[in-house]
């Protein structure tokens, strides 16, 4: 290999810039995790790159033998250094580079990036460089979050690149936290006489091919530096609009009152929700456990916010800081020792209301859902809450029974059929009460499936719409459920037309939530933007299949 393509090689990585604030903070124990620096004895030297200040980290993560890492020509032609043979399965290598007043990190190999800290990336910089350097008519994949309390994630790949308006974003609704695509207007050695543009993925970092020799590794991080400054490209600027609310004082005040809702009893508008960058290392472990310090939770297979609360509620000190001072451990199959995430923060959901505003914390970073999807989302309800609602359901008294409650709206309405308490089991529905599930509360006049619910509390009701989808989807698909449904409903009333693969041409949610006066048709404005959200949700799902879906609400006695 000549010199002229040495100079010229380049490696795929991961660029992070750095949250440092000026070089005294420029040392490797603010970088790179200090228990992997003593556990594995690496070795950290600090050198220069074209005269701009390095640290350099490497060595082995494991004993097992293996091959020579194939980065260790391009590590030692980066650093200028003499790399060992390292001829074992686990090593790595990084680097942090200080370029004026900007610093950046990046690895090569996998236990070279695992080095980084993730408290010290600045996770907004490879999204502000993608909206002003992605091609818009050529994204390759692209993962979202949904900011609604859900802790809905998608991840869609398209090969040959889609126009960004083709995936659907929900624009006031959804984060973006990943984008792929091709970049061609970026002056980076990889497109030096090639004439084709280069791919990026960017997320926290941003993972594109630099030059390894030091002179053209300064220039690509530079020219990336550059267009990070520039103007976002129009059609991917709703990017970087909807990201999170960066006012200090703004920040001072929803902290305050997270700490109220963690403290609430009850009903928290709280989920347990894995970071999207930490999703594939959850869903790979096979239990979870909190940590504080040496005090460990016990393990959870589907680890709930309870869970969570309940270990670092018995902490003497504010719940929110011990929260963000723990670790989220998780513990892989074989047994071995787990891997330890820190800010148990990170992998909560907390929405909350300051006047009439609504706030999300997600993934530790505040958004503000803005007017327009509220508006956006009332617009969207106005199909499913309407003014004058299909059936009237009599008052439930306080001390009524829901069972009992059905049996009184069945005595003012023999059209109605009580179905609360039936419960139908299949190979595929075997638990629960009485070995089943039920399909509906009641079935309407006109063979609509009513679901009721006093449900003063978001979780109850959005269970309640869960249920809509899971009768609709037992009908559809579970023979036996069908079969078993028609039975039940000729048990109880043999007149009732139930045509054989029944389902139903509509589903009717009833209910009474908090912010309900109790009486007049039920409105957008008597539920919480998370009641909002997940009724929208589950009614866009049946509507898939041509099932309408109707909220009303149940009146209060006086």
């Amino acid at each position: 290999m000549n010199s002229e393509n040495i100079h010229h090689r380049t490696r795929k990585t991961t660029l992070y810039r750095l949250h440092i604030k000026n070089s005294d903070e420029f040392v490797a124990e603010n970088i790179f995790h200090q228990s992997k620096l003593e556990d594995y004895a690496l070795t950290v030297i600090d050198t220069r790159v074209c005269e701009f200040p390095a640290i350099v980290v490497y060595g082995i993560f494991s004993q097992e033998g293996g091959e020579i890492p194939d980065w260790r020509t391009d590590a030692e032609l980066l650093s200028g250094l003499k790399i060992p043979s390292l001829k074992q399965i686990k090593s790595g290598f990084s680097v942090a580079l200080a370029i004026g007043e900007e610093f950046y990190a990046f690895g090569y190999g996998d236990p070279g990036n695992r080095l980084i800290r993730e408290e010290i990336k600045d996770t907004s910089f490879g999204l502000k460089f993608a909206v002003r350097a992605a091609d818009a008519n050529t994204v390759q994949q692209v993962a979202r979050k949904s900011i609604d309390l859900r802790g809905r994630q998608d991840l869609t790949f398209a090969a040959g690149g889609l126009q960004i308006d083709a995936y659907g974003i929900r624009k006031y609704g959804e984060v973006v936290r990943r984008l792929g695509a091709s970049a061609a207007n970026i002056n980076l050695t990889f497109t030096k006489n090639r004439g084709q543009p280069v791919r990026i993925e960017c997320g926290d970092g941003i993972r594109l091919p630099l030059g390894v020799a030091g002179s053209d590794l300064v220039h690509d991080i530079q020219e990336v530096a550059r267009i990070a400054q520039s103007d976002p490209d129009p059609s991917l600027a709703f990017i970087e609009e909807f990201q999170n609310v960066k006012n200090p004082e703004t920040i001072e005040l929803l902290d305050l009152y997270l700490e109220e809702e963690l403290a609430k009893e009850g009903d928290r508008k709280i989920l347990f929700s894995p970071p999207f960058n930490k999703w594939e290392s959850y869903s790979s472990a096979s239990k979870v456990s909190f940590s504080s310090g040496r005090n460990r939770s016990p393990q959870y297979i589907n680890p709930e916010v309870e869970d969570a609360l309940a270990h670092f509620g018995l902490i003497k000190d504010v719940l929110k800081d011990s929260l963000r001072a723990g670790h989220v451990l998780l513990h892989p199959e074989d047994g071995g020792e787990p891997t330890r995430h820190p800010n148990v923060l990170r992998w909560l959901e907390v929405s909350i209301l300051v006047g009439s505003s609504h706030f999300v914390l997600s993934e530790n970073q505040w958004f503000e859902i803005g007017a327009e999807y509220v508006r956006t989302l009332k617009n969207e309800l106005s199909r499913i809450i309407r003014d004058a609602p299909s059936i009237i359901l009599p008052a439930w008294p306080e001390n009524l029974r829901e069972e009992d409650y059905v049996s009184e709206i069945v005595a003012l309405n023999p059209d109605f059929i009580p179905l609360d308490q039936v419960f139908i089991k299949t190979d595929r529905h075997t638990k629960g009460r009485g070995n089943g599930f039920e399909i509906c509360d009641a079935l309407g006049p006109k063979n609509e499936l009513i679901h009721i619910k006093r449900g003063t509390k978001s979780n109850d009701l959005s269970h309640l719409f869960a249920q809509g989808n899971v009768s609709v989807e037992s009908l559809r698909y579970d023979k036996r459920a069908s079969e078993r449904f028609k039975e039940k409903v000729l048990e109880i009333d043999p007149s009732r037309d139930i045509p054989d693969g029944f389902i139903p041409e509509k589903v009717i949610y009833a209910f009474q939530p908090k912010r309900y006066p109790g009486k007049g048709p039920l409105e957008v404005e008597n539920l919480t933007l998370f009641t909002q959200t997940s009724l929208n949700q589950a009614a866009k799902i049946l509507e898939s299949q041509q099932i309408k879906v109707e909220a009303v609400g149940i009146p209060r006695t006086p």
